[in-house]
């Protein structure tokens, strides 16, 4: 690859097309989040609480058999200073594909014993096997989502994942309907996996080859297996609804979890069109401490201006948004949902800050923070559960979301920026809102679609309306380069 065409450092350059990215995500992951949102909704409508559950089971697995199965090294080549050569390309390539095939050999051998350790029905053995063809497509996908990352070029990113969540959900939603069941999300992987793999290619073709180059390797896995190891434990982390609480309460209760989860973070996935940016950017700018911390400030406060009014009015309208949106069986899990929910609260600053102290090169760090989080959840999570029940779930998030503030203090060190304040304004305007519409509903209460949808869209513009002159001063900082928050 020729370095050339690699991100440029200097701070300003990196600021505006952090921007420009940030804007071809928000318009095209909007239709990726829009779809899986609807998919999600329609799926929860058409399946049972325990069917929910067993897919969010089996999505949890294919998360984590990928996770092994990438060692960081995509992260790697990301975060490094110059632009990978052929042969680091090859190289991860092949360490990728070696790995995932491994893996889809152990699942297709396995497949019976894995579906009861994970307390599913042991006929859903086919199912895994058919998950486990998907694997190896990951690693073709890895290379060209690398370059595309260094780069910033988030447009073709998203036309990648615009394609994966389109094959996915026609795919799900269509043998869902047709009564398939379980069997309706291993062949809607399937059906991403390979899309992906294929536009890919197509989007950011690269010179394909296998190599192993055991000098970059060791030195890609030195900062890799840490960063990964923090994806895995962090999944390990979540592993606990798959296994505990379906062993404790049973596959109703997963699905209420899986739910009140999938609510209690819309507000994320909002967020999430931006997560990508984070480590590339940070690390492009690592070596302009002052410059970095007012960009660092100045996502802070985009990422809770975008958080803080949708998870404000999700928390005030969750009743009408149950009942009228995803069915009255989903009433009995809203006192766990308020529990999650407590995460919109932290996670806005402390995932950015997480992958700030990532790209600084200390993996190792948030390798450390994901182990405390996982034993946290584990160790708190069982005590809770078998002395509250299921709630007893949403009480241990709610105490391991407090050490967010842990992963606040330990960024300071990097850069000397700005928490409180840029974090806390979007909500100071967010929070009246809120008010205001929960008054509206408690004088006239909400039954319909569409009264649910004008309420929100009249709120969203209040604040909009508010918070909107402090956004368009930050966008055209950045858009000018400025440093200073």
């Amino acid at each position: 690859m020729d370095p050339s065409h690699d991100h440029p450092a200097d701070p300003a350059s990196v600021a505006r097309r952090t921007l420009r990215a940030a804007g071809h995500l928000v318009l095209r992951q909007g239709f990726v989040h829009g779809m899986n949102i609807g998919g999600s909704i329609l799926l929860a409508r058409a399946l049972s609480t325990a069917e929910f559950g067993i897919f969010g089971v089996l999505t949890f697995l294919l998360n984590f058999l990928v996770a092994f199965g990438d060692f960081g090294l995509g992260a790697g080549l990301v975060r490094q200073s110059h632009a990978p050569s052929r042969s680091e390309l090859r190289t991860v390539f092949t360490t990728q594909s070696l790995l995932l095939l491994f893996l889809s050999a152990f699942v297709m051998v396995l497949a019976r014993p894995i579906a009861v350790f994970a307390h599913l029905p042991a006929e859903d053995a086919i199912v895994l096997r058919l998950i486990a063809l998907a694997l190896p497509f990951a690693s073709v996908q890895a290379i060209a989502s690398v370059q595309l990352e260094r780069t910033l070029s988030f447009g073709r990113l998203a036309a990648i994942e615009s394609a994966q969540a389109f094959a996915y959900n026609a795919v799900v939603l269509t043998l869902v309907w047709k009564g398939f069941g379980p069997m309706s999300i291993a062949w809607a992987i399937l059906a991403r996996t390979t899309t992906g793999a294929l536009v890919a290619s197509l989007l950011r073709p690269w010179p394909f080859g296998l190599a192993i180059d055991r000098l970059r390797l060791r030195a890609l896995m030195s900062f890799g297996i840490p960063f990964q190891g923090f994806m895995a434990i962090s999944l390990l982390k979540d592993s606990i609804t798959p296994l505990v609480v379906s062993t404790l309460f049973g596959a109703a209760a997963v699905g209420w979890i899986q739910w009140s989860q999938l609510i209690a973070a819309y507000p994320i996935f909002a967020l999430g069109v931006f997560q990508r940016l984070y480590l590339p950017s940070f690390a492009r700018m690592m070596s302009h401490p002052e410059a970095l911390a007012g960009f660092v400030e100045k996502i802070l406060r985009l990422a809770n201006s975008i958080v803080a009014p949708l998870a404000v009015l999700t928390f005030v309208l969750i009743e009408p948004i149950t009942r009228i949106v995803y069915g009255d069986k989903w009433i009995v899990a809203i006192p766990i949902f308020r529990l999650l929910w407590s995460a919109n609260l932290i996670v806005p600053t402390s995932t950015p800050l997480l992958s700030l102290i990532t790209a600084s090169g200390r993996s190792r760090l948030a390798f450390a923070f994901a182990l405390v989080w996982a034993v946290m959840t584990w160790g708190i999570g069982w005590l809770s559960m078998r002395a509250f029940g299921v709630i007893g779930f949403g009480w241990t998030n709610v105490v391991v979301q407090l050490t967010g503030f842990a992963v606040i203090a330990a960024s300071r060190h990097i850069a000397p920026f700005r928490v409180f304040r840029p974090a806390a304004l979007p909500w100071a305007y967010a929070l009246p809102v809120g008010a205001l519409t929960a008054l509206w509903h408690w004088f006239r209460p909400i039954h319909t679609v569409l009264q649910l949808g004008l309420v929100l869209a009249a709120a969203l513009a209040l604040y909009a309306i508010a918070i909107g002159p402090r956004l368009r001063s930050d966008v055209a900082a950045l858009q000018g380069g400025e440093a200073a928050a």
